[in-house]
């Protein structure tokens, strides 16, 4: 039971003692009782039941088009209206943002074909700063990412097997691993190939 129910019933419940008080010599009580508890019990149920079913579908995987308020179908244009200029461009297609709140950086890098997002990606400076996806952020473990998405389209390592890149097509998600942990997480549009491990990825 939510906390927006229990309220509920506990209102119902408070009212009706008051309306027993005030009526118990006019009315029928030992009718009206049943009838009531039978009501708050149907509540009860129903309510539990749409409780269960909003939990089981938020915890479904979704289609992920945007992250820091940036669409994978926005043009740079339009990625300059919404965020200014970049902090730093390593080049023409490869734009890095950083964003300050209270002495720590979040850092968003932008990979674009075609004048359109590839991928968006963000680097916390500590854990909890940055937007998420889907109650993944840094510091979660390998098993919080394959229980939300289950088994990746891809995987690619780094050079030196420290790292790990988790694709998922399906979601338009990707995860880098390092030490069994999400360090950088991102979105990607599957239409423009897989995201690589490398140059455009930073490091962790």
């Amino acid at each position: 039971m939510n906390i927006g129910l229990g309220i509920f019933l506990s209102a119902i419940l408070l009212g009706t003692i008051a309306l027993y008080h005030r009526t118990k010599d006019r009315w029928e009580w030992e009718k009206i009782i049943p009838a009531f508890t039978a009501i708050v019990v149907s509540i009860s149920i129903a309510g539990g039941i749409g409780v269960f079913i909003y939990n089981r579908m938020s915890d479904k995987p979704k289609i992920q088009t945007s992250l820091w308020d940036i669409n994978l179908s926005n043009s740079k244009t339009t990625i300059k209206f919404i965020k200014g200029q970049p902090t730093e461009r390593g080049d023409e297609d490869y734009w890095v943002y950083e964003d300050e709140t209270m002495g720590f950086s979040t850092v968003y890098f932008i990979k674009f074909k075609e004048d359109q997002v590839f991928y968006i990606g963000c680097l916390e400076d500590r854990y909890g700063d940055g937007p998420g996806i889907q109650r993944i952020k840094r510091g979660s473990s390998l098993e919080d990412v394959t229980k939300m998405f289950g088994e990746p389209s891809y995987i690619s390592g780094s050079n030196d097997a420290s790292k790990r890149l988790y694709l998922y097509d399906t979601y338009n998600v990707f995860l880098c691993l390092k030490k069994n942990r999400v360090t950088v997480y991102g979105i990607y549009n599957p239409k423009f190939g897989p995201v690589k491990l490398g140059k455009y990825i930073p490091d962790q």
